[in-house]
Order: C-alpha cells, then structure tokens, then sequence
C-alpha cells in the first residue's frame, strides 16, 4: 500500500511540473540531481515526501544558478542570489523524476534528477542584477601542448574536439576571471554547409578564425605550450620543470590581433610527468589572464571590438547621438533603426539634452549600417553621419534654422 501511494505521488508531483512547463520542452536544460530530506509529523508521511521533494528541488536550483554565475561573483552578488533561492523554484524546473527514497527514523529522504530550464534561469539571474557567464564573449582556446621535449606536440582540434587538453581548464578559469567565457568545443566543428572544419596541427590565423566561427565564438587564441628538460635538482629527488606559454588573442569579428603573451613557469616535483603538468599549467593561466586583460579592457573601451552575437553573424555596434534637444528625437530614431533589416536589438545605454549613446545589435558592419541610417528621412531634422569599425556610428543632428 505504501508502495502504491508512493507512486501515485510521484506521478502527480511529476506531471504538475510537467503540465506547467509544456511550452518549455524546446528549450536548453540543465541536469542536476539533488538531494533533500523532511521530518515526518506523527504519521503523515506524504506531507513528509512532498517537503523533501521540494528542498530537494531547490537544491538543484541552487547547484544550476552556481554553474551560471562565475565563482568571483559569488561573495558581492550574494542578496541576489538569495533573492532567486527564495522563490519558487519549480518555476526553473521543466520536469523532474524521483530516483531514491526511504525513511530514516522519523526522516523522509529523496534524492530527484530535476531538468532545470536555463533560459528561464538565466532571465532571472540578469533581471536580478547579477552577471552570467552565459553573457560574456566566448574565446575558442588553441593551445597546441608538448609536455616533455621528446613527446610530440598535441591539440585537441587535431580530433576536431575529441582530445582533452591538459592546460585549458585552468585557461578557462583565468577567462571567467575577467568576465570571458570559453567557448565549447565538445563537439565536432562544422560550417554553414554542414561540412567538418578541418585545420593543421600549427594554424594560421585565417584557419583558426574559421574554426572559431563554426564554434560561434568571439575571439580566439593561439598558443603553444612547451616543457623543456628539468633545469635544476633539489636533494630528495626533487627537480625543477621549466615550461614556456606563448600565445595571442584574435578578434573574430575583423581578424585584428588584440594582444601577445609570452610567459614562463616552474614547477618542483620528483615525478616528470606531474612537474610537468604543473609548470604547463601555471604557464598558460599566467598567458591567458594577460591576454583576457588586454580582450576585457578592449571591450570596455570600445564594445564592437570584442563583442559579435553569438550564433547568428549579429554584430554590437555603439552608436552616438549629439545635438541640441535630442530628446524629442529619439523615438523617431530609435523608431527608424529597429525597422533596418538585419537589426535584431536597439539599447538606450545613456541618454540626456544633448546627447545619447546606444547599442545596436544588427547583421552586418558600421559602414552598412550607416547607409541604411542615411536612406531614413525625418520631417523635423537631418542628420549627419560617419562610421568607423573602430568607433561605431557617430549621428550628429545640427541646428535647424528658423526660415
């Protein structure tokens, strides 16, 4: 009989959840299994269940939010996050299912696999303020790795993304540091035709540009990572591995190089092969976090530089407007680029008398952009436009003189 009730209970818990989130089965998840437990109340057990399941959801919620928010951010974006625990967290679950329950004295304990929807998640994590790294520019890593001087150099991209990398976790640790983000490459590149993108061992730029679109990242960086034979020797078998990290960071959306790095490293240990590993390691974090300071601080200074739409060619190009008494001319301008074909997205960042600037995220460069601007006709004002790949659209609005 406890057995039926049992079932009955996660059949109907599972398609409440269910039938609230059939409009979301399109979209991304996140899998996380949780664990939560209830004390049982006299002999109510199915009121005992129910709570465990649903700290048990809200465990799982909780580990998914983790996953969306950089580790740095954690501390200073704490009442936010507390904010979002404290809701209802079925509200980010799509459906969960119940993999093991029982009872322990007077506690009911479940451990639930939930399938949390990210982009629910994700819209309430930036309406709350806080960042996700879903948001920030992706950077495709190319770090070809030779750890010992006798070994052949290895890439992942040599598998076309079957082959793990040594040195990228920890690369990809220094990114989310400065609020970038690697790009995935657990599966095989492809480009618009639906054909495997294929480069050599030692890319140029143009290849590895190519392999970074197909994996719609930002930017993208080539290095090589090289451990030489150990250098000094300490007593007790202790040696010291010398490794050398020299890479640089491209701009996906113009080709421009952004930065250099050339780092060094070392690392004591009696045992080659994780001495090694280590000096690698800190060679490349020291490299990448040089390069992803020079990316971050390219990107606050000028968007456009870094920034390109993930997986759709969309562009981010600011957008200036000076003039006496804008104000009354922004919806119509505002109006008029919303209509441009290829605009997707148009963001008011600043806006006040006598000037304003704005983001636009639109399939195409400045330059055409600009023209289309050009092609807009307004009753009451003209405007006098330049474009540059380095600046934006810059729109100024003279006086208009009384006849």
């Amino acid at each position: 009989m406890k057995l039926i009730i049992n079932l009955i209970i996660s059949v109907f818990s599972t398609l409440i959840i269910t039938g609230n989130a059939l409009c979301e089965s399109g979209q991304d998840i996140i899998q996380v299994p949780a664990f939560g437990t209830s004390q049982i109340q006299k002999t109510d057990t199915m009121t005992a269940r129910s709570e465990a399941v649903k700290k048990a959801l809200s465990k799982s919620v909780e580990s998914a939010l983790f996953q969306m928010i950089p580790h740095e951010n954690l501390a200073s974006d704490f009442k936010n996050i507390e904010s979002i625990l404290t809701g209802d967290p079925a509200a980010y679950v799509r459906d969960y299912k119940v993999i093991g329950e029982n009872t322990v004295g007077k506690e009911y304990r479940v451990i639930v696999n939930s399938n949390i929807i990210k982009a629910k998640l994700s819209a309430a994590v930036q309406s709350s303020g806080l960042e996700s790294a879903d948001s920030f520019p992706k950077v495709l890593m190319l770090f070809s790795e030779k750890l010992h001087p006798s070994d052949q150099a290895s890439s992942w991209w040599a598998g076309n993304g079957a082959l793990p990398s040594v040195c990228e976790p920890e690369a990809s640790s220094a990114l989310i540091s400065k609020k970038l983000k690697a790009a995935d490459h657990s599966l095989p590149a492809l480009d618009e035709a639906g054909k495997p993108v294929i480069i050599s061992p030692s890319p140029t730029n143009e290849e590895a540009l190519k392999l970074a679109r197909a994996y719609k990242a930002d930017m993208v960086i080539i290095g090589q990572i090289s451990v030489s034979e150990p250098a000094n020797s300490v007593s007790g078998g202790l040696k010291s591995f010398p490794a050398k990290a020299e890479a640089k960071i491209i701009n996906v959306a113009d080709g421009t190089e952004m930065a250099s790095a050339s780092e060094t490293a070392s690392a004591l240990n009696a045992d080659i092969i994780a001495g090694s590993k280590q000096a690698a390691i800190q060679a490349t974090r020291q490299a990448t976090t040089k390069l992803a300071s020079a990316a971050s601080a390219a990107a606050k200074k000028n968007p456009q530089t870094a920034t390109v739409a993930s997986g759709s060619g969309l562009k981010t190009i600011p957008v200036s407007i000076n003039g006496q008494d804008i104000l009354g001319k922004m919806i119509p301008i505002r109006t008029a680029m919303t209509s441009i074909k290829g605009m997707k997205e148009v963001k008011t960042l600043e806006m006040n008398y006598s000037n304003a600037k704005l983001q636009a995220s639109y399939d195409g460069d400045a330059a055409t952009l600009s023209n289309e601007l050009a092609l807009k006709n307004f009753e009451n004002f003209k405007m006098e436009i330049s474009s540059s790949p380095e600046s934006g659209i810059v729109i100024n609005i003279p006086d208009q003189k009384i006849q």
